[in-house]
């Protein structure tokens, strides 16, 4: 059994620096002076086929903003912080198993959910302080109106909304249910943690 759970332990650690490796190939992506190089050829050829594998994903895209580099980085933390539990916890079952991928899920979603709120936050000073035009702002406004209006149609069915109000309220709507949702999320884990099987 020692064994199984050596071998977890490796697979784990073998699992993270294949992250890094992709993280490095996503932030190098950024650099157009770097990619004749002979590193970010070899990085290419061992992560581009992983990284792929999510970019044609349609629901990853926001405008001009692609989150599937995030899904990928994403799964391979997960699995490899789930591999690396269980072998720390020198324990399997089911209900710990789907504990630590809920907990995984919910962390993975939660960051999303922080990263809007971050540029949610952003783009209301700038529009409290009227310094609101501009490319850039326009690029938030892409990524930024689809969710702000859907969630103040909740609340302003019927009624014209301004975007510092669909702002604010989103900002307030999204924190809010973070919080009713880690209550739950935490709560769903005690139960399944403490599952025999």
């Amino acid at each position: 059994m020692n064994f199984l759970y050596a071998l977890l332990k490796g697979l784990s650690t073998i699992i993270s620096l294949y992250t890094i490796m992709c993280f490095a190939r996503i932030v190098l992506t950024w650099i157009p002076s770097f990619q004749n190089t002979a590193a970010a050829r070899v990085l290419s050829s061992l992560c581009d086929p992983y990284l792929y594998l999510f970019k044609g994903l349609k629901f990853l895209r926001f405008s001009s903003m692609d989150f599937s580099p995030i899904l990928s980085i994403g799964i391979l933390v997960m699995s490899s912080s789930l591999l690396s539990n269980i072998a720390m916890m020198q324990k399997i079952s089911l209900g710990i198993i789907l504990a630590m991928i809920i907990s995984l899920v919910w962390s993975l979603m939660s960051s999303i959910l922080n990263f809007f709120v971050i540029l949610m936050v952003i783009r209301l000073i700038f529009v409290l302080l009227n310094k609101d035009t501009g490319s850039i702002w326009y690029s938030f406004d892409q990524i930024l109106n689809p969710v702000t209006s859907r969630i103040a149609k909740i609340f302003y069915a019927q009624k014209y909304y301004s975007q510092q109000t669909a702002l604010i309220i989103s900002i307030i709507f999204i924190v809010l249910s973070k919080i009713i949702a880690a209550i739950g999320i935490n709560f769903i884990i005690g139960i399944l943690k403490n599952l025999p099987v």
